[in-house]
């Protein structure tokens, strides 16, 4: 029999490094974005039900920040920066559990303990700076997403330690929980289905919809559930235990002026904004929830595709 702190430490592995966090994350920037070709985002999380915490971080040595935890283990999930950084995590569900189990332990941690997207909403002020951080990115299998007012990037971190980066500063770019880079996509194990027609949704609204865009028609596509409950943006889940959409959070990035920030937390329906230059300590006040548009499809564009989001790319095999 194993002694008992050897077998806490495996549960414990296994409940943080198995679990699969569905998401969809999208961005536009230019003038597809409307005001002075702003950042545009929205990070849609589905989940088992659980505990979902939106916490304001002030502590010494650390940009003060507002974080999304999940979990009785409070797993920093997203986070937004007093200087307009965002960082998301999604989980690499092509890559199978066992896998991403056997390489957590090479996963980035910092001294203080935190991980690799907790690490860098604490200490970078933007997506420039961020990407600088290699050694956050390699070891273990997960996608970052980065925005902030002039640039959004996405990192696919690879099981064999490599690590492949698109920056967009106009156009759309868009992600769900497989590598969809070409440099990337062989470490595909096996692509999930809901994954895979996620992703084809929302590239299908970004290339058909009427533009510029704003948040309504972001909440209108983060709340559509037309692909029936498990493989639609939006997920009710057909059974008890299937997952669900459980937070979506949209931000717009003006080249004046602080972040906005809608979140939606829907295990409560918590709305937050932030409308000035972010301050983790302004204490979360009421606001008129975003109404959802109805998704109609623009004759104009019905038949285009979407657009190519990739405007730079990287393959690197960086040192730690």
């Amino acid at each position: 029999m194993a002694p008992i702190g050897q077998s806490f430490l495996a549960l414990v592995l296994t409940s943080v490094a198995t679990v699969s966090l569905a998401s969809t994350f999208w961005s536009v920037r230019g003038p597809d974005s409307g005001e002075n070709g702003q950042t545009m985002l929205a990070y849609v999380r589905d989940d088992l039900a659980s505990e979902q915490t939106l916490a304001a971080i002030t502590e010494e040595g650390s940009l003060p920040f507002k974080g999304l935890y999940v979990g009785k283990a409070h797993r920093f999930e997203a986070g937004l920066n007093q200087k307009g950084l965002f960082v998301g995590q999604i989980s690499a569900a092509s890559v199978p559990r066992d896998e991403r189990l056997t390489l957590f332990a090479k996963r980035f941690k910092s001294a203080e303990g935190w991980f690799g997207g907790e690490w860098l909403i604490r200490n970078c002020s933007s997506v420039s700076q961020a990407l600088e951080q290699h050694r956050v990115f390699t070891g273990y299998p997960m996608i970052y997403v980065l925005a902030d007012k002039t640039e959004t990037a996405i990192v696919e971190c690879l099981p064999n330690g490599r690590f492949v980066v698109r920056r967009l500063d106009a156009g759309a770019i868009a992600h769900t929980n497989h590598f969809i880079f070409t440099d990337a996509t062989q470490s595909n194990r096996t692509i999930p289905a809901s994954s895979a027609a996620r992703l084809v949704q929302i590239q299908k609204l970004l290339a058909t919809q009427p533009k510029p865009f704003t948040l309504n028609q972001f909440l209108s596509f983060a709340t559509n559930a037309n692909d029936g409950p498990d493989l639609s943006l939006f997920r009710t889940g057909s059974k008890p235990r299937s997952p669900k959409t459980t937070c979506i959070w949209l931000m717009s990035f003006p080249q004046k002026g602080g972040t906005i920030s809608h979140l939606r937390l829907l295990n409560d329906t918590i709305w937050e904004t932030t409308r000035e230059e972010f301050p983790a300590s302004t204490p979360a006040h009421t606001v008129k929830p975003l109404t959802p548009i109805p998704i109609v499809t623009s004759p104009k564009n019905a038949g285009s595709e979407a657009s190519n989001p990739e405007s730079t790319a990287s393959d690197e095999a960086p040192t730690p």
